[in-house]
């Protein structure tokens, strides 16, 4: 996997970055995610958790505030809640179809997600 700088900044700032689903079997704690030739982040550990329990920060990270509630940044529809634009974002991110008024249902904040925790490593090329 390979993410933008844009988007490793944000995990950077945020300790992680969240992922919909169980992504267990694509991170391990050690793994590195490649962002340039000389920087990427480390993954430190990867833990499912519903979505609603998901850290705030990350879960800030995915959408973003309207006057009426909570955006995702693919689209403008507005969700009551930044838990529900925030998965409506990761599901659109995984490319995983899904009906947005599913989401405006509490319950849907059941769904699992992959917390993935990283720190910043450079030069790791030269150490592969």
């Amino acid at each position: 996997m390979k993410l933008s700088e844009q988007a490793a900044a944000v995990a950077f700032d945020n300790g992680g970055f969240l992922q919909a689903g169980d992504a267990t079997f694509n991170f391990k704690p050690g793994d590195v995610i490649e962002v340039t030739h000389r920087i990427g982040l480390a993954v430190m550990g990867v833990e499912t958790c519903p979505m609603f329990d998901a850290p705030l920060s990350m879960v800030l990270a995915n959408c973003r505030q309207a006057d009426d509630g909570w955006v995702p940044y693919y689209s403008d529809v507005i969700y009551e809640t930044a838990h529900q634009a925030a998965l409506a974002q990761m599901l659109n991110d995984a490319g995983e179809g899904f009906n947005p008024d599913d989401l405006l249902d509490f319950q849907s904040l059941d769904a699992w997600v992959s917390v993935i925790t990283v720190k910043q490593v450079t030069n790791y090329a030269d150490k592969q």
